[in-house]
């Protein structure tokens, strides 16, 4: 049985990109905004996030707090194309285990 991805990016390129470069390993799900990637991560269990930093007018970083508050285990990895060393060191503080920059 495959792992539970949950990729929250509200460019809806990227999702379908990355779940097509994810999907023989994972069985991924998207979401284009945070209020539904909330929604579906307390409606499932993920074992990896991917959020992206700015979604839409929300901060992912606040996404990134709210579902390590709901399971503190599950990996989160930060991507974005607005990278900076003050979002980098927030967001691992926050609980996040890695942090990219787009282009993936």
């Amino acid at each position: 049985m495959k792992e539970k991805l949950l990729i929250v990016d509200d460019e809806v390129s990227i999702c379908t990109s990355l779940r097509f470069a994810l999907e023989d390993r994972y069985d991924v799900s998207t979401a284009d905004c945070a209020a539904e990637g909330l929604r579906k991560f307390q409606e499932d269990s993920y074992s990896l996030c991917l959020i992206d930093l700015k979604i839409g007018e929300v901060n992912g970083i606040e996404l990134l707090e709210k579902i390590k508050a709901l399971d503190e285990s599950v990996i989160v990895i930060m991507i974005t194309a607005y990278a900076s060393i003050q979002s980098s060191v927030e967001a691992i503080k926050k609980g996040a285990y890695t942090y990219l920059t787009k282009p993936l």
